[in-house]
């Protein structure tokens, strides 16, 4: 959800000053990314349920917030009485009913007077990262494109502070005489403020990677098979929340995902991996309806050519990461009672990854509304998987 830029204050006095910016200008991109994607958190908490977010969701979140507590927040209009402590609740816990959803208030944030006069270079690279996060969630639609705008439109008007070659490519010259654009003050930058945007997106990105959202490669089997599951509905998790999978570290996962596929289950048809590439695509034209028939294609594709224990395998990763995400966002008691007794019967990981056995035995114990404990076996489960057991 977006409000007009005249919000921008309010979040500037609620978040108050801003702490320095980190010389390092990876860092500088990194700590505007941070910022960026905890705007996506208030505005769509739901992938902070994906157990592969999750943490990182957490760590945004304290970055951005801060030492502020529920009542630094209590201007905002219609505020519940735990805004920062529900929304934390929720990643930690599955906690849905704890969250209020008056942080979409805070929908723009960029670097401050003093972060300027401080270091205008990292300030320049903050804002750029705010941008490379909030520019591509907008999903080709122009109206949200430009309302995404204000840490560009901030660098925009510091330009004569950006030291030369701070950023990849060079900030154009204003063009007064180009007519008023959608925004107030965006023709102060640029008549192709969006042309420059997507470009400035490609370039930051490209000198700049953003972190994997899964840091290691597919390991060996039986591992790949459990790993290659939870990544599967991690695409589809993120399905639900565009904004999300159109960042550039979502779209390289599922690329990673799909290759990895190709490569570690012989003879599964290039075809139905190519239309999932595709679906999962976030322009104008994404359908989340088409994106999740996609999906299930592609998964039905992987499962016609294996053998019986990898197909075990593959559902212990998917039901895992099912099983937190259900407990948190959907609450569908017959979807938990499958992903726990599915669980609850394969023993194939238990001989791979220690702990997993006496792990994968809670999910008969747990009655069928039990949320809090499944969003916590899920959660283990996956970690257990995708750190082959290691703490």
């Amino acid at each position: 959800m977006f409000f007009s830029l005249a919000a921008l204050p309010l979040a500037t006095a609620l978040l108050g000053a801003a702490p320095q910016l980190p010389a390092d200008p990876a860092a500088a991109v990194e700590a505007g990314r941070t910022a960026g994607r905890t705007l996506l958190v208030f505005r769509d908490a739901r992938a902070c349920a994906i157990p592969l977010l999750r943490a990182r969701c957490r760590t945004d979140v304290d970055a951005f917030i801060g030492a502020r507590t529920d009542a630094d927040f209590q201007s905002i209009p219609k505020v519940g009485k735990h805004p920062i402590t529900g929304l934390r609740a929720f990643i930690d816990t599955g906690d849905r009913d704890a969250l209020d959803l008056t942080l979409v208030y805070l929908n723009e944030t960029q670097a401050t007077t003093e972060q300027w006069a401080t270091d205008a270079r990292a300030s320049a690279l903050y804002d750029a990262g705010i941008t490379v996060v909030l520019f591509p969630a907008a999903a080709g639609n122009p109206v949200m494109q430009y309302l995404s705008l204000g840490a560009l439109l901030d660098l925009g008007d510091h330009a004569s502070l950006v030291p030369a070659g701070a950023l990849p490519i060079a900030l154009p010259t204003p063009a007064p005489s180009s007519g008023p654009l959608p925004v107030p003050g965006a023709q102060k930058m640029m008549p192709d403020v969006l042309g420059f945007t997507a470009r400035l997106d490609t370039a930051i990105d490209g000198m700049y990677p953003p972190p994997s959202l899964f840091g290691g490669a597919f390991a060996h089997r039986p591992l790949t098979d459990a790993q290659l599951g939870v990544a599967s509905i991690t695409i589809l998790e993120l399905i639900d929340s565009p904004d999300w999978l159109a960042q550039t570290d979502s779209q390289e996962f599922v690329h990673a995902f799909i290759s990895a596929a190709e490569t570690q289950l012989p003879g599964v048809p290039a075809a139905p991996l190519a239309t999932l590439q595709s679906a999962t695509r976030v322009d104008e034209h994404f359908d989340h309806d088409k994106a999740n028939a996609a999906h299930g294609a592609a998964i039905a594709a992987l499962f016609v050519t294996l053998p019986a224990d990898r197909k075990r395998r593959i559902l212990l990763g998917q039901f895992a990461s099912q099983l937190s995400y259900n407990a948190a966002v959907y609450r569908d008691p017959a979807a938990g009672a499958t992903f726990r007794r599915i669980i609850g019967s394969f023993s194939d990981l238990d001989g791979s990854i220690t702990g997993f056995a006496s792990a994968r035995a809670q999910a008969t114990m747990i009655s069928a509304t039990d949320w809090p404990a499944q969003y916590r076996l899920g959660n283990q489960l996956v970690a257990l998987i995708l750190n082959s057991g290691a703490p």
